[in-house]
């Protein structure tokens, strides 16, 4: 500084008028400012020199050749400005006074100009958006335009090494493998074409290295690394000789280099070296130095590679930490922008992976996605991004189990894959992602075409030549388990060979490795799939002590919270499990039991795995060891609701409960069978079932007492609630040519999240600390105030009543009854229906009689026997709320065939999928107090491709006639009556229900077994536009009382895995706002819907012309017992005949509600 203000004194004494010395002088004056500013990386200093400059070239318009070189400075001085400072118009500047210095140059300072002017050209490129590279094709022009003006001795290495840098940008940008190869040969003629005296030798060094790098990329040679190492060593040592303000980028590029050669072969000495000099390095530079950014990456990398090998959480902790900090100071537009993102991410999952945090999956899988919308998809960064997209979306898919995750995962590794050359060194490590991929989804969809792919995928990347052997026994591991999997499934030997030789190596070659336990837990669950195909008892007690070997050295060495430990374990107490039972070894059975109760008990594994692990246990133990299973018991049902978070859509929420169908009937028994309180067994039935409803009536819950205490809070809950119902269950789809990913799966992450945040600070409020949390005995008690609620609970060992009243709570063992025989019968009721047709209608009614005698036995007549109605009423009212197979059947038509007692004559039934249903239900029945509303009548008497409904329009009209004059009614029919009216189709109905509060639907209803959320009304555009379960669930219809479905079996859900849910039609009107819900449990007869449908409304009409909905139960009840009494008659020869009722006819008839 002393230097700059001695100049300025001595510029303060030329005379007061410009010319050529003071323009000199202030020349000199700007290179000193330049200088000092670039060593003490000052920014307000370099824009000192560039005023300074600026003088200089004003006073210098006469003298083209002075004004040429001052220009040069101040195209130079204008680049490291924008270089410092981030400052794009200082570039734009620097373009200008280069090219305008190039037209007024002489000959010997043009190639100089020239020069300055593509590396300005090279630096602009950089500070664009990535796909931009005009700027490069203009530096690469400019560079040979300098070579060919004739260069000095010191510019030609110089422009020579400013090509080749470009040359190595362009071969990124456009995957040029000849670009790349000049760039090669081009930076070496650098370093030829100079000494150790030139002021660039170390920049020609580091340029050289960083070629040698890329061309690794290109054509993986440890040769070619190491020689690129070598030259960034030299590098260095020159620019710490020379005191280079470069260093810091030397720094860098060594090691990055240095961190590339430990990840291959497992360098303990690079790894070390590359931290030491960076820390180094970093203690000397600001963020505002251009070499932070790759310094502090690097050192990031240096600490997630530190952690794979020791294992410091701190490490991991470090990383993650200076990432979060890079990102902040980065911009989409910086070159480093996407690696920063990337490397950001994969800290995430690996730090996920010990830890099992699923937030940090989330925060990844959101960062790569808007990382991949924003590169072109021709980069090599692209590959990365989508490589580490695919590794997160498969990680969270095992935490969670979002099908959507699962899918993408696969399509963005194929990406991934078809960005790379066969050639980069990256190509096995895509391989391998889209093999892991692949496997996920056989295992998820059983389709052999995704295993047999996954297969290939392995084994190219096992046999391709490449210098990634360090990651050879994780590809054997990956490789041994895929052909565990198509041994299993198919049985053949020359998989098990294959399996047996590859786990074998894998486990030879990591003996050194710090991770065996992985190479050890696959060899043991790869003996443990032999033993389960053996069917020799003495052969499969070898492999199995094989698999308990291997697999016990394994969970020994592993982290305690690794996210492979759950699995093991289950595997190794199904080891046990299996020893246990061919053996009758007490010690397997404890130790298998151990394995399982220690899986379900670990916090950090998916909730899968710990359902899975408890659900054994429970099945091993049994009733044998009451004392544990009541423990498991409470453990699973505690853990059931977490197998479907509100964070998944609908359809995996299904799917993942589905696996454990079941499970939650079991759990009670266990709990009733230990003497526990029959309220905890209630609870645990609540808890267990219904489980997607009761997420969904969460976010429908009257806010009415929350906004008088705290009106901010009631909004922020209403708004989260509005975001939740308002996910879309459409798929994820891949960016494809500019198309952004869709972000639904992310934002539902982030309401959820949310969603539970608000609930606890809601629970915080004074009087809200039950807010949506079970009610207690005394709000069970509460709920049952008009009517009995018993829940029916079947399991293998024993069936109970579990009966809530206003006074108490209590269960009532249902002696007679089993599972077994209740499977029998409803498989029997199912075959009976499915195939009736009018000449079997006779054995039809005959089984269905059987069913309706045996259902009086064994279950209607133990619990009507102990109840009693409530206060004036004549008749026991009792609301069913069966479990499993037992929400096939009519059991309100229970009826004895001998004595003639039956169900209809002395119980006023109706139907509950949960106590929480039930109350939302009642709920919206006191808000609706006084409401009148309006009727929907929909009647499809004619339906595309199915048979005619003749009187559905006739039940239509019937009605129409009844509540005309009560309300304003809409009817739709198809055909129209009128010509005024029109055909029922899904969106103008879904609009009428908006404003119904009766809404009768006359039409054809299917159940489907395999996706009940897909079971549907048909209206008249059914064949492109069902109304689904899903449409019906996703309304929130606030005028809606009660729901009329004469439609086949829309009361009943099929699919067997799914039975405890509730998932139909009925059901989802009253999740939509239906409080009282009329269905069906079967197909019904056309004329008897109308008859009975007309029956009710007549008795809903009191006399002072008013609808009493009040009397619902009571009015389906009699019309269903006078259509009974109507199928017994016949007239023969004009005599009035009694036969055997039809309850084919008359017992499908169901209400849901109070």
């Amino acid at each position: 500084m002393a230097e700059i203000e001695e100049m300025k004194a001595a510029l303060e004494s030329f005379p007061s008028h410009d010319g050529p010395e003071k323009a000199a002088a202030l020349n000199e004056l700007a290179k000193a400012q330049w200088r000092t500013a670039l060593q003490e990386n000052d920014g307000h200093l370099l824009q000192e020199a560039i005023a300074t400059i600026q003088q200089a070239v004003t006073m210098s318009e006469t003298l083209p050749d002075k004004q040429a070189a001052y220009l040069n400075n101040l195209g130079i001085f204008l680049t490291d400005l924008a270089t410092m400072s981030k400052n794009a118009t200082a570039l734009e500047q620097s373009v200008q006074a280069l090219e305008r210095g190039i037209r007024c140059a002489p000959d010997h300072l043009k190639c100089t100009l020239l020069l300055n002017l593509a590396n300005t050209l090279r630096t602009r490129y950089g500070s664009r958006s990535p796909g931009d590279i005009n700027d490069l094709h203009l530096a690469i022009s400019t560079y040979r335009r300098g070579l060919g003006a004739n260069p000095t001795p010191s510019n030609k290495p110089k422009l020579l090494n400013g090509l080749g840098g470009s040359l190595l940008d362009r071969s990124k940008a456009l995957h040029s493998l000849d670009d790349l190869k000049e760039a090669c040969d081009t930076a070496r003629k650098a370093i030829e074409e100079s000494d150790d005296n030139h002021p660039f030798r170390a920049v020609f060094l580091d340029t050289y290295a960083y070629v040698l790098a890329g061309l690794f990329d290109f054509q993986p040679s440890m040769g070619i690394l190491d020689a690129s190492i070598s030259w960034a060593q030299q590098a260095i040592t020159i620019a710490k000789e020379k005191g280079s303000h470069k260093l810091p980028l030397f720094v860098g590029n060594l090691a990055s280099s240095l961190l590339r050669r430990h990840r291959i072969n497992g360098s303990v000495p690079d790894l070390e070296d590359a931290i030491g000099m960076l820390e180094t390095i970093l203690q000397t530079i600001v963020s505002s130095d251009p070499a932070w950014q790759l310094c502090s990456l690097s050192y990031s990398l240096a600490l997630q590679y530190r952690f794979e090998r020791s294992g410091a959480h701190e490490d991991i902790e470090s990383c993650v930490e200076n990432l979060e900090e890079l990102r902040v100071q980065v911009t989409e537009q910086d070159p480093f922008w996407p690696r920063i993102q990337s490397a950001f991410a994969d800290a995430l999952i690996l730090r996920s992976e010990v830890d099992a945090a699923v937030g940090d999956l989330d925060t990844a899988v959101q960062i790569l996605k808007d990382a991949a919308d924003h590169l072109s998809n021709n980069t090599l960064d692209a590959s990365t991004v989508y490589g580490n997209l695919s590794v997160a979306l498969l990680a969270r898919f095992e935490l969670r189990g979002s099908m959507d995750d699962l899918d993408l995962s696969r399509n963005t590794a194929e990406r991934a894959l078809d960005l790379l050359s066969p050639e980069s060194i990256d190509y096995t490590i895509a391989l391998a992602t889209c093999a892991s991929a692949f496997q996920r989804s056989f295992e998820e969809t059983d389709d052999d075409a995704f295993l047999d792919a996954a297969i290939d995928f392995y084994e190219e990347a096992v046999t391709r030549e490449t210098v990634w052997t360090r990651l050879r026994p994780g590809r054997l591991i990956a490789l041994g388990f895929s052909l565990q999997l198509r041994y299993g499934r198919h049985k053949r030997e020359s998989d098990w060979a294959k399996c047996y030789t590859v786990c074998k190596e894998a486990v030879d070659l990591s003996v050194n490795s710090p991770t065996i336990y992985l190479a050890l837990g696959q060899q043991g669950g790869a003996f443990l799939e032999k033993a389960r195909v053996e069917s020799d008892t003495s052969k499969r007690g070898i492999q199995l002590h094989q698999a308990i070997s291997s697999l016990d050295q394994s969970l020994n060495m592993m982290p305690a919270h690794h996210i492979y430990r759950a699995p093991w374990l289950n595997n190794l107490g199904l080891a046990y499990e299996m020893l246990y039972k061919d053996s009758g070894d007490q010690e397997a059975y404890m130790r298998g039991l151990a394995c399982y109760v220690e899986a379900a008990e670990l916090s950090t594994a998916a909730p899968f795995q710990r359902v899975t692990a408890v659900y054994r246990a429970l099945v091993l133990a049994g009733r044998s060891d009451i004392h544990i299973s009541s423990k498991l018991a409470r453990l699973a049902i505690r853990l059931m609701p977490t197998l479907s978070p509100r964070l998944l859509k609908r359809q995996d929420q299904s799917s993942m409960i589905s696996m454990f169908s079941g499970l939650g009937s079991y759990c009670t028994a266990i709990l009733l069978e230990a003497g526990h309180d029959v309220v905890g067994a209630v609870n645990a039935l609540e808890a267990s079932r219904g489980v997607m409803s009761s997420l969904l009536i969460d976010t429908r819950t009257d806010l009415t007492a929350l906004q008088e205490r705290d009106e901010s809070l009631a909004e922020q809950f209403a708004d989260l609630c509005s975001k939740l119902d308002s996910k879309s269950d459409r798929p994820s789809q891949l960016a494809h040519g500019g198309e952004p990913f869709d972000m639904t799966s992310e934002s539902r992450i982030v309401a959820a999240k949310a969603f539970d945040k608000i609930v606890a600070k809601i629970r915080e409020l004074d009087g809200f600390h039950n807010f949506l949390q079970p009610p207690n005995a005394t709000g069970y008690q509460a709920v049952a105030a008009s009517s009995h609620i018993v829940f029916l609970n079947v399991a293998s060992f024993r069936c109970d009543a579990l009966v809530i009243s206003s006074g108490r709570i209590w269960n009532i063992p249902l002696e007679k009854l089993n599972q077994e025989d209740a499977v029998k019968k409803a498989n029997t009721l199912m075959d009976a229906i499915r195939h009736d047709k009018p000449e079997t209608r006779t054995s039809t009614n005959d089984h269905i009689r059987e069913l309706l005698s045996w259902l009086w036995a064994t279950v209607v007549n133990p619990i009507q026997s102990e109840l009693q109605p409530t206060r004036g009423e004549t008749k026991i009212r009792v609301c069913w709320i069966p479990t499993g197979v037992m929400t096939n059947f009519p059991i309100h038509a229970a009826a004895d065939e001998v004595s003639g007692d039956n169900a209809m004559d002395t119980i006023i039934s109706s139907y509950g999928t949960t106590i929480k249903a039930i109350t939302f239900s009642q709920q919206k029945l006191a808000r609706l107090s006084g409401h009148k509303g309006q009727a929907l009548l929909v009647s499809m008497k004619e339906t595309p491709g199915e048979a005619g409904l003749p009187l559905a329009e006739e039940e239509a009209k019937s009605l129409l006639s009844l509540l005309h004059p009560l309300m304003p009614v809409t009817m739709f029919s198809n055909p129209p009556l009128q010509s005024n009216m029109t055909t029922p189709t899904k969106p103008r109905i879904i609009e009428g229900l908006e404003t119904a509060a009766i809404a009768l639907f006359s039409c054809h209803g299917v159940s489907d077994y395999h996706e009940p959320s897909s079971s549907r009304l048909l209206l008249s555009d059914w064949q492109s536009e069902p109304l689904t379960v899903a449409d019906i669930t996703a309304q929130r219809l606030p005028c809606a009382r009660t729901a009329w479905l004469s439609a086949c079996h829309a009361a009943v859900g099929r699919a067997p895995e799914l039975l405890d849910e509730g998932i139909h039609l009925a059901a989802a009107f009253q999740l939509a706002g239906f409080p009282q819900v009329v269905g069906t449990l079967w197909q019904a007869n056309d004329r008897r819907a109308m008859e009975v449908s007309r029956r009710v409304w007549e008795i809903l009409i009191v006399k002072d012309g008013k609808l009493n909905f009040e009397l619902m139960g009571e009015a389906v009840n009699t019309a269903v017992r006078e259509l009974r009494e109507s199928t017994k008659m016949s007239e023969y020869e004009d005599i009035d005949m009694e036969f055997d009722d039809e309850p084919f006819l008359w017992a499908p008839f169901v209400y849901i509600g109070l």
